[in-house]
């Protein structure tokens, strides 16, 4: 995944483009100033966007209570904006650029295809494969409906089978192909997490550090040094960076993995490849173990994140800057002296210069921004147990199917029994939004089902 650059707007005659990254700490009080009354957002310069960055987009438009057209949205993008709830009511999706796979090795390519929903319901006709080929041996990678805004939230999608074997079994083998696209959705997103995550703890650490150079230099000057600070936490900046690295990877591999079984049981509906039901069981074995393989690591997410809280505890920033300013607090210092300490802080003010109550309370006030981005942190580091439930979640679910191989080689209707106990592993662990649209969005009868458990008003009588 992508670096972040900086989020900028350029408001144009026809449209308002956004560019560089939206991630989950953006302000859009530059986008405010082009809003009209009639919009038309061009995404195509956006290079990253996280998940919580669009839902702070989605709400920043709401909140205008304007009107927007959207119109060359990345693939990327696009395949988390589709989760949104009532995104096709909420604006007029012009046209957006697809992710694309190669056919003869189902590996994802970097160009997207640019499309209209008229252009793409073109391709959904009866007789129309399921794996839309457009150019250069690339495909479209997913159902049709799945793209077009129209049919979001359609819960009896007009798909078609061409193989035979699907044909026979198109119920089951429409059910497991959606969820693996639901798997590979929220892997997706908990990649999301990790990435924003390591992004967002390398900034605010990085910019601790930068302030503590800063008041090392200054109480250096008058010889109270406050230890070494800066290269702790440069340390522990480091060592964060490698474990959130050694996350994102493994999450990467087990995406692809699932991402490849996923395009090979898709485009076996369109061909001969897969046979029978072995073959294609033995697809959705190969993405469930990958997904068990979680378990190896598993428990190292939730340890990165009290790790390290437990290493910023041990360096006591705050606690040892307040020390060394106790200690110079008093002394009897120079005009020069205090200008020496004031130009090592960073302390612009003519109207203070040489006085030290004024510097004092300057440096009180750097001590309270360093405090605050620590706290930062503090918030941050709790989304290693946030992401580490949202993969448990992927486990539970795959040992499920792990733990009924034998059944669902026998090509009978014990299939439906295993869904049932997929269906209500999800519903019992939707702990987050990303989760939730993502069933609602790939598995919409299980989450009617979930949304009918849940309105059932408590003491209700069932009249058999």
């Amino acid at each position: 995944m992508k670096e972040l650059t900086r989020f900028r707007v350029y408001g144009k005659e026809s449209c308002i483009e956004l560019h560089g990254s939206i991630n989950d700490t953006t302000k859009f009080h530059a986008l405010k100033e082009f809003i009209r009354e009639q919009n038309t957002i061009d995404f195509s310069g956006l290079e990253t966007c996280s998940w919580h960055g669009l839902a702070s987009l989605d709400r920043f438009f709401q909140d205008t209570k304007k009107s927007y057209k959207f119109i060359n949205i990345p693939g990327r993008l696009y395949n988390f904006m589709r989760l949104l709830p009532s995104i096709k009511e909420k604006y007029v999706i012009d046209n957006f650029m697809l992710c694309q796979f190669e056919l003869d090795t189902y590996a994802s390519v970097e160009t997207y295809y640019t499309v209209n929903a008229e252009q793409l319901a073109t391709h959904a006709t009866v007789d129309s494969p399921n794996v839309i080929p457009v150019a250069n041996n690339l495909a479209l990678d997913g159902f049709i409906f799945r793209f077009n805004p129209e049919m979001f939230q359609d819960s009896t999608p007009a798909y078609t089978f061409h193989n035979p074997w699907y044909q026979t079994n198109a119920e089951q083998a429409y059910f497991w192909i959606c969820l693996l696209e639901y798997w590979e959705s929220t892997l997706a997103l908990s990649l999301d997490v990790i990435f924003s995550l390591r992004i967002g703890l390398q900034r605010s650490l990085c910019a601790v550090k930068a302030r503590v150079e800063a008041a090392e230099a200054a109480f250096s000057s008058i010889g109270k040094v406050s230890g070494d600070l800066s290269y702790k936490l440069q340390e522990t900046i480091t060592w964060l960076e490698k474990q959130c690295t050694d996350i994102e990877q493994r999450i990467y591999k087990i995406l692809k993995s699932v991402q490849y079984e996923r395009r090979s049981c898709f485009r076996g509906g369109d061909l001969d490849l897969i046979q029978n039901c072995v073959e294609f069981i033995q697809h959705l074995q190969k993405s469930a173990h990958s997904i068990a393989s979680l378990l190896e690591f598993i428990d190292t997410i939730e340890e990165t994140g009290q790790n390290a809280g437990e290493k910023l505890l041990q360096i006591s920033v705050v606690r040892k800057l307040n020390e060394a300013l106790l200690k110079v607090d008093g002394f009897e210092l120079s005009e020069a002296k205090i200008n020496e300490v004031r130009k090592g802080f960073n302390i612009m003010d003519p109207l203070s210069d040489g006085k030290w109550e004024e510097t004092k309370e300057e440096i009180n006030k750097e001590l309270d921004h360093i405090q605050h981005e620590l706290g930062s942190c503090v918030v941050l580091f709790q989304s290693f147990d946030l992401l580490r439930q949202m993969l448990e979640h992927r486990q539970a679910e795959a040992d499920i199917i792990c733990q009924n191989e034998e059944q669902l080689l026998q090509n009978n209707d014990q299939w439906r029994e295993v869904r049932e106990q997929i269906y209500q592993q999800i519903k019992k662990t939707l702990v987050t939004d990303q989760e939730k649209y993502s069933f609602a969005f790939f598995l919409p009868e299980g989450y009617k089902a979930y949304l009918e458990e849940e309105n059932k008003a408590p003491g209700d009588v069932l009249l058999f």
